[in-house]
């Protein structure tokens, strides 16, 4: 029970209790693209399921300056201590792509990880490129065990809608 109301607090800042805030949102198969007063964001699990500890989830954020950083919630006990870096792989063309980024772990009992600074522009470019057939990511703590795989076959479309997400509420700012 104590972990399910303190996820909730963690996910605060990424859901409203007022429906009215929200200036985006969209479902894209597994994905659910979010917009808000500030920022937007890309979660990998419907809404629905966020209610539930313990829960691997990610989402991708993105503001008007549109730099993607990246928050991963792991399951209780895989963080270390500390972390310095998340390292993503994407398997693209039977090629592996490592990027290692910055990161820091936030509430440690709540198993949240974040990157500190914007993906890397080489990283954004292949998860959206629409040639590209991307399935999986492995997210990995380095110096630890921490590790998940996350499904991405429909990133290059979030993206895409997270984009959108972000021009539009670039156009709520100008209206208001």
């Amino acid at each position: 029970m104590f972990r399910r109301i303190s996820l909730t607090f963690v996910l605060m800042p990424f859901f409203s209790a007022h429906a009215s805030s929200f200036t985006y949102k969209v479902q894209e198969g597994q994905w659910t693209v979010n917009g808000g007063k500030s920022h937007c964001e890309a979660m990998n699990r419907p809404p629905s399921e966020a209610n539930y500890a313990p829960i691997n989830m990610m989402f991708i954020h993105q503001d008007e300056k549109r730099e993607p950083k990246i928050t991963v919630i792991f399951w209780p006990g895989a963080l270390p201590e500390k972390a310095t870096s998340l390292k993503f792989t994407l398997n693209v063309g039977g090629e592996q792509k490592v990027f290692d980024v910055p990161a820091k772990i936030g509430n440690p009992e709540l198993n949240v990880i974040a990157t500190t600074e914007p993906l890397p522009k080489d990283f954004s470019r292949t998860m959206g490129d629409l040639s590209q057939v991307l399935f999986n990511m492995d997210v990995e703590v380095p110096g630890s065990k921490a590790r998940t795989v996350f499904s991405i076959e429909d990133i290059s479309r979030v993206l895409n809608l997270l984009n959108s997400c972000v021009y539009e509420l670039e156009q709520s700012k100008k209206a208001n």
